[in-house]
């Protein structure tokens, strides 16, 4: 679509979000918050990261680099869970790259939802709160619930900080899902943000909550309408 001069967004920019290491250089580099973190082909190598943090018997999360949907998302406190859940880990990564990131010890629920670009700038946020299970599939989200009970000035920062990652990115247009935690220092750390609509009917969830249409307006933005 680049290249043809189609509507859409930086090929580059799209890469970034959609391979979680890059996405977390991208935050260090430019000043964001994010967990430490590095990605591994090599399990050998993964083990030896994982040593080197001290973080032996604390928690971290293992994950592949390029998919969605909490396939392949682990929880680790040892190298031991670290090599039972390798292998199935790194099926679920198209390019077969883990990487080991630090667990933020979150404060309330994890945030999830969908802003909208046009021309550069968000027209629509629209944050839910995550619900999950408790015991082996916590981290896989059973529900989502709209207004988020996030404060308005923490949503509000929430957006501030989303609008400067998309400006130095390049975005244009289009939806894109946000996942994110406030820490117990009170700061926000993204997760995630793919360049797409979010998952478990978010769409639709924020519609009937505001009215706003993201199905019809990703439609248009595609084929370049004016929004």
């Amino acid at each position: 679509a680049e290249e043809m001069g189609l509507p859409g967004n930086p090929y580059k920019a799209v890469c970034t979000l959609t391979h979680k290491d890059l996405f977390r250089k991208f935050l260090k580099d430019n000043g964001f918050n994010a967990p430490w973190s590095d990605s591994f082909t090599n399990l050998d190598e993964a083990i030896i990261y994982f040593r080197e943090q001290g973080k032996e018997g604390c928690k971290a999360i293992m994950k592949p680099v390029d998919s969605a949907g909490s396939r392949g998302v682990f929880a680790i406190t040892s190298e031991e869970e670290l090599k039972e859940h390798w292998e199935e880990s790194l099926s679920y990564s198209i390019c077969g790259r883990i990487i080991i990131e630090q667990f933020i010890e979150k404060v309330g629920h994890q945030l999830d939802g969908d802003v909208f670009l046009d021309n550069g700038k968000i027209i629509f946020a629209g944050f839910c709160d995550q619900h999950h299970v408790a015991g082996k599939s916590s981290l896989v989200p059973v529900s989502l619930s709209f207004p988020s009970e996030l404060s308005r000035e923490l949503k509000q920062k929430a957006v501030d900080e989303l609008q400067k990652i998309f400006s130095l990115l390049g975005m244009k247009t289009g939806p894109c899902n946000v996942e994110f935690v406030v820490g117990k220092d009170g700061e926000i750390y993204f997760l995630d943000l793919g360049p797409r609509n979010g998952g478990c009917n978010i769409p639709y969830l924020e519609q009937a909550a505001t009215g706003f249409n993201e199905n019809t307006y990703t439609i248009r933005a595609a084929v370049g309408d004016k929004l």
